[in-house]
C-alpha cells in the first residue's frame, strides 16, 4: 500500500501536493458538516461507521500531508480543518457534534466545501448498498482518483493569494486546449442564446404596442356615434320618436 502511494506522490509537484491535501481537506469538511446535520436520524451504529469512514478520510489527507511537509518543509502550509479534525480524532472527540460544528464554522478563508464531489457517500448515508452504492477513501490511490477528476475546479492552498480562482496547476498543454475548447464552445452557446432570447423580447414588445394600439382604437369606436354630426342625446331621442310615431296609427284606431 506504501509503495502504492509513493508511486502515485512522487510525480506531484508542491503544488499538486497541496491541491491534493486541499481537496482531501474538502472532503473532510463537508464529511463533518453533513454529520452535524444528519446525524441525529443516525441510529448508534450508524455513527460509529460514519466517524470511522471520517477517521480513514481524515488519515488518507494526514498521509498526504505528511509527505508533503517531509518533502517541501515550511514552503508545505497545513489547513487549518485538518489539523483540528486530527486533533480531535487523537482526543477521542470527533464524535463531539460541538467540536465538529466549530471545525466547519471556524475554518479559513482558503478552505471551500464544494458543491459536488466525486464518490461522495456521505450526503445519502447510510447507503442501501448495491452496486452503485460509493464507498469511502481508504488510501491515496483512492483519494488521487478523486481528485483527478475534481483538481480544476479545486482551490489551491497558497497564503500569498487570497483570490478564489481555479487552480490549473499540472494540467497539460491537451487540457488547456481541451478546456478553451469548451470556453469558446459555451460562450458561443450563449451568445446565440441571448440573441434569441433579444429577439423574443422584441417581438414581445411589438406585440404589446400593437395590442395597445388595437385597444385604444376599439376604445374610441366604441364612443364614435353611429350618425356622424348628430350628438349623441339627439341621436337617442330620435330613434324614440321613430319608435312613437310608428305605434301611432295603432293608438288611433283603438279610440
Amino acid at each position: 500500500m506504501i509503495e502504492d502511494a509513493l508511486l502515485i506522490l512522487n510525480p506531484l509537484d508542491r503544488h499538486a501536493l497541496l491541491n491534493l491535501v486541499q481537496y482531501a481537506s474538502s472532503r473532510c469538511l463537508s464529511i463533518a458538516l453533513t454529520y452535524v446535520t444528519n446525524h441525529s436520524r443516525f441510529s448508534d451504529h450508524q455513527k460509529d461507521e460514519y466517524l470511522s469512514h471520517l477517521s480513514n478520510e481524515l488519515l488518507t489527507g494526514a498521509y498526504v500531508l505528511g509527505y508533503g511537509v517531509s518533502i517541501h518543509s515550511s514552503r508545505f502550509s497545513t489547513p487549518t480543518s485538518l489539523r483540528k479534525m486530527m486533533r480531535a480524532m487523537r482526543q477521542n472527540i470527533l464524535a463531539d457534534v460541538s467540536v465538529l460544528l466549530q471545525i466547519v464554522t471556524d475554518s479559513s478563508a482558503q478552505e471551500h466545501i464544494l458543491i459536488y464531489y466525486s464518490g461522495d457517500w456521505w450526503s445519502g448515508f447510510p447507503s442501501s448498498g448495491g452496486q452503485d452504492s460509493r464507498h469511502p477513501v481508504t488510501s491515496v490511490a483512492g483519494l488521487a482518483e478523486h481528485w483527478k477528476l475534481q483538481r480544476r475546479n479545486v482551490i489551491a492552498v497558497d497564503r500569498r493569494h487570497f483570490v478564489d480562482a481555479s487552480n490549473l496547476t499540472g494540467l497539460s498543454v491537451a487540457d488547456l486546449q481541451e478546456a478553451r475548447s469548451v470556453t469558446d464552445d459555451t460562450i458561443a452557446s450563449l451568445d446565440l442564446e441571448s440573441d434569441l432570447v433579444f429577439h423574443q423580447i422584441s417581438l414581445v414588445t411589438s406585440r404589446i404596442a400593437e395590442l395597445t394600439d388595437l385597444d385604444q382604437r376599439l376604445e374610441q369606436l366604441a364612443r364614435t356615434k353611429p350618425i356622424d354630426g348628430l350628438p349623441e342625446q339627439l341621436q337617442f331621442e330620435g330613434v324614440q320618436g321613430i319608435n312613437t310615431t310608428s305605434q301611432r296609427p295603432a293608438d288611433a284606431g283603438n279610440v
